[in-house]
C-alpha cells in the first residue's frame, strides 16, 4: 500500500491538470474498470494514458487485492 501511494503522489505530482474518465464493468469476484486520462504536465506539455484496472473483492465488498494497469495490454 505505501509503494502505491508514493507511485500516485510523485505521478500526480508532475501534472498541472489532468482529466480522468472511466467505466466500470462487473466480473466475477469484483470489478474491471478501463480508463484514460489526459494531463497537461507542470512544464506545459500535453500527454496522455490509458490502462485497465482490476479489484478482487471479499464477501463484504472489501478489496482483497487491486491490480493497477497501464498501457492497452492491460
Amino acid at each position: 500500500m505505501k509503494k502505491i501511494k508514493e507511485f500516485f503522489r510523485v505521478f500526480l505530482g508532475k501534472n498541472k491538470e489532468m482529466k480522468h474518465v472511466w467505466q466500470v464493468f462487473p466480473e466475477q469476484g469484483g470489478y474491471l474498470v478501463p480508463w484514460a486520462a489526459a494531463c497537461v504536465g507542470k512544464t506545459g506539455g500535453i500527454f496522455t494514458l490509458e490502462g485497465t484496472d482490476r479489484a478482487v473483492l471479499d464477501d463484504d465488498g472489501k478489496i482483497l487485492s487491486l491490480t493497477l494497469g497501464i498501457g492497452k495490454n492491460t
